[in-house]
């Protein structure tokens, strides 16, 4: 408070120092009075300009924000889709060059149905005298009272497995797969 008063003060010496050099100078203390208002009403005039340009600024700093987290959002988009094209072209040449990559995806897809007493697999015909080859080895993994066919399907694409039971039909094939975990992942995009 002592410092406010000792402001206070000062000024009022200031303003009657100024006041006293007006009067010598012929200026009467009106004259010194308008100037002094003059100043005043051009410094606020000053600080209302700052204030805007200062808010313009702020208002600039949000659009560049929102702009770029627009453009990051639409880019997670992006590389979402050329990771999974990519992913599916590699999968796709893995399946079709080794067989027994595809062999261990339908294993591991059959071990989730191997509780029915019957199993239907249908499969490119491509592939299908390998896994006529591999039959012991997948039988392996069924109890032995489960019976297993596999039947050649000319209408599936060359990495199309499709598991029948009693209870439904899986398409387990590898584009189905890829779909599905797309649209999971599209979904995590979207609900962030």
């Amino acid at each position: 408070m002592s410092e406010f008063k000792n402001f206070w003060d000062n000024s009022e010496f200031e303003k009657k120092n100024e006041t006293n050099e007006f009067e010598e100078n012929g200026l009467s203390e009106e004259a010194w009075l308008t100037n002094y208002t003059n100043k005043l009403k051009f410094l606020d005039v000053l600080l209302t300009e700052m204030k805007n340009d200062i808010e313009q600024v702020k208002q600039l700093v949000d659009l560049a924000k929102d702009d770029y987290l627009a453009y990051i959002e639409s880019a997670e988009q992006t590389i979402l889709q050329l990771a999974m094209q990519v992913s599916e072209k590699i999968i796709g040449h893995e399946l079709s060059s080794s067989k027994e990559s595809f062999l261990y995806i339908v294993k591991k897809v059959l071990k989730e149905v191997r509780e029915y007493p019957e199993i239907q697999l249908r499969v490119h015909h491509k592939n299908y005298p390998f896994l006529l080859t591999a039959q012991e080895e997948i039988m392996s993994i069924f109890p032995k009272e489960t019976t297993f066919y596999i039947y050649p399907d000319e209408d599936l694409q060359e990495t199309a497995c499709i598991i029948e039971t009693s209870k439904g039909r899986i398409d387990a094939s590898v584009d189905s797969q890829l779909h599905e975990l797309k649209q999971k992942l599209i979904e995590l995009l979207e609900g962030e």
